[in-house]
């Protein structure tokens, strides 16, 4: 079995970021770059810790009650205009789970370190989505595709389902951090515990680079992405699509490139125990 290694002393992709809407975090989450030693091992190289927003800590304390909050934040089918009708259906919104991610191109400048801000108080990401992928006959990763809105004779699909079902993960805060496979009640150690959810996200060729590629006024010399968004979201099976999607969290950093086609990979963690 293959070892992940973990890159704590990570190069500086995110160099400086602006905080004047900095405030404690519902929950610590971090963004890992994904590759390959060349010998079959995983490296994890930091990205940077994401904003857990309003709607996502809402979602998230409705799930563990079993009640709804007394407002609901607005949701990514409203603002597309994508089966919102179902957006105020209590037991949808109750059953909501993280299932989806997001990218957006306004989350930082051209000049390298110069990273917007995240708030806490946003709904989606800034300036919107992006669409992930522009085509009326997907191939690669068919199926993983949702949100989908026709523009300019083309379908537009703004989210994307994750390359795995997330895993639950513990471990001990030791020097070989060690994973947590039993219950340690009984356990004499006073060494710390992480846990975490662990989301997989892989990005192919085509995703996002295809939208700046065939989008009417768009060019693939500017195709990037500087942001990364996890949304909740509950699946009908009937509608083949997605209701009461709700940005959970996001991060913005510099931005990569995409002029050249090329594939991303990350590690998405959300933290409840740190």
């Amino acid at each position: 079995m293959s070892e992940t290694i973990l890159l704590k002393d990570n190069f500086p992709l995110i160099s400086k970021v602006n905080s004047h809407k900095a405030q404690k975090k519902a929950f610590k989450g971090v963004v890992y770059d994904r590759m390959d030693d060349g010998y079959g091992n995983p490296i994890l190289r930091k990205v940077g810790e994401n904003t857990v927003v309003l709607g996502g800590a809402i979602t998230a304390l409705e799930r563990l009650t079993g009640k709804v909050a007394n407002f609901e934040v607005r949701t990514i089918n409203n603002e597309l205009n994508i089966q919102s009708e179902y957006d105020t259906t209590e037991s949808r919104n109750l059953a909501a789970t993280i299932c989806l991610f997001g990218v957006g191109i306004n989350g930082a400048s051209n000049t390298y370190g110069d990273i917007n801000a995240t708030d806490i108080k946003n709904a989606n990401v800034d300036g919107g989505l992006t669409p992930i992928r522009y085509n009326n006959s997907i191939t690669t990763d068919a199926g993983k595709y949702f949100m989908k809105k026709e523009i300019s004779g083309k379908n537009a699909y703004f989210l994307k389902r994750f390359a795995e079902d997330p895993t639950i993960r513990s471990f001990w805060k030791d020097t070989n951090n060690t994973e947590i496979t039993s219950d340690v009640y009984d356990s004499t150690s006073e060494t710390g515990i992480e846990t975490f959810a662990e989301f997989s996200i892989n990005m192919n060729i085509y995703d996002v680079r295809e939208y700046f590629e065939e989008m009417p006024g768009q060019s693939v010399a500017n195709a990037r992405f500087n942001c990364l968004a996890l949304f909740t979201g509950y699946y009908d099976n009937s509608l083949n699509e997605y209701t009461n999607v709700r940005l959970f969290s996001y991060i913005n950093f510099n931005n990569r490139p995409l002029d050249i086609a090329a594939t991303s990979s990350f590690v998405y963690r959300i933290y409840s125990l740190s």
